[in-house]
């Protein structure tokens, strides 16, 4: 088992290049797997063959890129080098702010022609010996190659996010931008770890705050706290309070997003001090708000409605509309667990109001979401079916899967509770398929157990369900 899981890594680290895959099988014969794949690991060397029958561009790897690059022109070279700096390829963006020119085309044709670069899908690809050359190539000018890639992406991902986070742009602007920040996912990680190896903090700070609604949506929740650890070291270095308790409170919320609540309320207590240091009033609110929430899921309702109230008195004064909105969800959320529906569905509806008025639809989908659930609980089933639906097209407008699962499973109860129940069934599979991809456990075992009460097993997919 353990030859072949070393195998699959040589192949996987060699981009299962057919010549060299030979090489590392003549060298097997000589050395152990684990230590040849650790020499591969450090260099190029060990891809490079005794055999003097073969012309010298065979006889190693470096002695075949070596030869390529050679006929390189002088742009060529310097934008292959510059880019390989990056893991995942690069799309045309990234090129442009990693070099701070958008005049390259030339120089990437160029690369492409001599199989240094692959273009597909309007991403220029690296093979990883090709990129293991490069980086090689760099030696000590690698630093300063990463240095600059780390600032240069902040230039993009702030103007894709704006237009992420903004709902008052149409919404394929809003879906354009988070693909784009899906494509480039691993690279804007990485360029986050050279900015603060370069003491970039500024670099750091503004990645990780363009990234804040990408990650609401699109999920990669345990990357993204990586990210916003990393960040919290920047305001100590750059001396920063108020970046500080921003990212405080997204490091609360992505923890509450992975159902760690302690960790969570630990986050937001710290983020409130910090807020309440500087006198800043929306910020405090913010925090307020996210506390609220977390003492309802603890069951703590008294401390929750107190909470929330100080947190829409702070929100309304710091003229925070978005904040507000989202505090007066929280409250509709407190009141259905005081069993008062009316003044839960009144709290709602100022949400939905108040997001429409700032263009949120974001928070605008959660309202209806639960303005449909509370209708459903009444038999109110056409109101229902109207607010699920209206929720549903915006979390489909966005491509947050996890949001649409979450709507497709409420849709499955109405049409259960109508006596459907083979719609019921497919909607409650496509649910918990959809869910399965996510990284939200509770709903997904919800969605199951839905599954389970309609008689049908918890692994059933939506197509098995529908026949």
């Amino acid at each position: 088992a353990d030859a072949a899981a070393h195998i699959d890594a040589l192949c996987q680290a060699v981009g299962d290049q057919p010549l060299a895959i030979r090489m590392l099988a003549a060298r097997a014969a000589g050395l152990p797997l684990d230590l040849l794949l650790e020499r591969l690991q450090s260099g190029l060397e060990v891809l490079r063959t005794r055999d003097v029958a073969l012309p010298d561009r065979h006889k190693s790897a470096r002695a075949c890129f070596e030869i390529s690059y050679a006929h390189l022109s002088e742009s060529a070279r310097e934008v292959f080098l510059r880019l390989s700096v990056l893991p995942d390829g690069a799309g045309p963006a990234v090129i442009s702010a990693v070099l701070g020119s958008s005049v390259w085309e030339d120089a990437a044709e160029e690369l492409v022609q001599a199989s240094f670069w692959r273009f597909e899908a309007r991403r220029y690809r690296l093979h990883p010996l090709v990129r293991q050359f490069a980086l090689e190539k760099l030696g000590p000018a690698r630093g300063e190659a990463e240095r600059a890639a780390g600032v240069g992406v902040t230039r993009p991902i702030k103007a894709y996010a704006e237009r992420a986070k903004s709902g008052q742009v149409d919404p394929a602007s809003i879906q354009r931008a988070l693909d784009w920040c899906e494509a480039e996912w691993r690279n804007l990680l990485v360029c986050a770890g050279f900015a603060a190896r370069a003491g970039e903090w500024g670099a750091v700070l503004e990645l990780s705050a363009a990234l804040f609604n990408f990650w609401q949506v699109r999920g990669h929740w345990a990357e993204a706290e990586q990210l916003y650890r990393l960040a919290l070291l920047a305001p100590t270095q750059a001396g920063n309070p108020a970046q500080r308790a921003m990212t405080l409170n997204r490091l609360g919320c992505l923890a509450e997003y992975q159902g760690h609540v302690a960790e969570s309320e630990e986050r937001h207590r710290e983020a409130l001090e910090a807020w309440r240091a500087l006198g800043d009033s929306g910020g405090e609110g913010n925090a307020l708000k996210h506390l609220a929430g977390l003492y309802l899921k603890n069951g703590q309702i008294t401390e929750a409605e107190t909470a929330c109230q100080n947190a829409l008195e702070l929100l309304r004064r710091a003229s925070d509309i978005v904040g507000e909105a989202k505090a007066f969800t929280f409250l509709g959320n407190i009141r259905r667990a005081q069993k008062q529906n009316a003044e839960a569905e009144a709290a709602y509806r100022k949400s939905l109001e108040l997001s429409r008025q700032s263009g949120n639809r974001y928070d605008e989908g959660d309202a209806l979401r639960f303005l449909g659930q509370i209708a459903l609980e009444e038999g109110r089933h056409a109101l229902a079916l109207e607010s699920f639906s209206s929720s549903l097209a915006i979390w489909r407008d966005y491509r947050d899967h996890r949001r649409e699962g979450l709507l497709l499973t409420d849709l499955a109860r109405l049409r259960a509770s109508t006596g459907d129940l083979d719609e019921a069934r497919a909607l409650a599979a496509q649910a918990a398929n959809i869910l399965a991809a996510t990284q939200d456990a509770i709903a997904l075992d919800s969605a199951r157990e839905l599954l389970r009460n309609l008689g049908m097993p918890a692994h059933t997919n939506a197509t098995s369900a529908a026949s």
